[in-house]
């Protein structure tokens, strides 16, 4: 399976941020994934756009890793996709 995180460095407490090198590793360790991409935001909007990008074989799921911001511009990038 392959995952995509999509990373806000700028949200909340940081709190699952400094643990996701361990998360990763852990789903690969688990077989649950063998394949990962991270992609940090550095702006408003940087989510929505790398979403608009993605083909629908790209990846098996997304993982948002933010706030409520983050997970509304992933969604609608992806709508806007189809």
């Amino acid at each position: 399976m392959r995952c995509l995180f999509i990373v806000n460095p700028s949200s909340g407490t940081k709190t699952i941020q400094k643990r996701l090198d361990k998360i990763i590793g852990q789903m690969v360790l688990q077989q649950i994934v063998n394949h990962v991409d991270v992609f940090y935001t550095q702006k408003k909007n940087d989510a929505y756009h790398r979403c608009l990008v993605l083909d629908p074989n790209d990846y098996d799921f997304i993982v948002s890793v933010g706030g409520d911001g983050t997970v509304n511009e992933i969604i609608s990038g992806m709508i806007e996709k189809n």
